[in-house]
């Protein structure tokens, strides 16, 4: 027999920054693609740029949580907790995660060769 998990009671979203400037990060991995290894034309890739000094407070960092980020062109701060945000805030790229704790996989029988030596550098 197969149940679904319990739904969550779903919190309202807080806003933990207003608005960021981020032509300077864009700007950056641009550069990155211009002189991209040809490895990053197969598959999928994440990239990341820093924004400044930008930190998320770590109360949040926790099991249970989640984090959402929206980048858009859009001047306004949309309202997360409306029902039709997305209309407020137009076109838009998101990023939503979610925290979990997870048990430790260095002795794990499934963790990849590849990652192995990551664990045997830490000790």
């Amino acid at each position: 027999e197969v149940k679904a998990a319990p739904q969550q009671e779903e919190l309202p979203w807080e806003t933990l920054r207003e608005s960021l400037p981020v032509g300077g990060s864009l700007s950056s991995m641009w550069k990155v693609l211009a002189d991209a290894p040809p490895e990053l034309s197969d598959g999928y890739h994440f990239m990341m740029a820093r924004l400044g000094d930008v930190t998320v407070p770590t109360s949040i960092i926790r099991p249970g949580r989640q984090l959402r980020l929206l980048l858009t062109d859009n001047l306004l701060s949309p309202d997360l907790n409306d029902p039709n945000w997305q209309l407020e805030v137009g076109a838009y790229g998101g990023c939503d995660v979610s925290m979990y704790a997870v048990p430790p996989g260095r002795q794990s029988e499934y963790m990849p060769e590849v990652y192995k030596n990551l664990y045997e550098a830490a000790e």
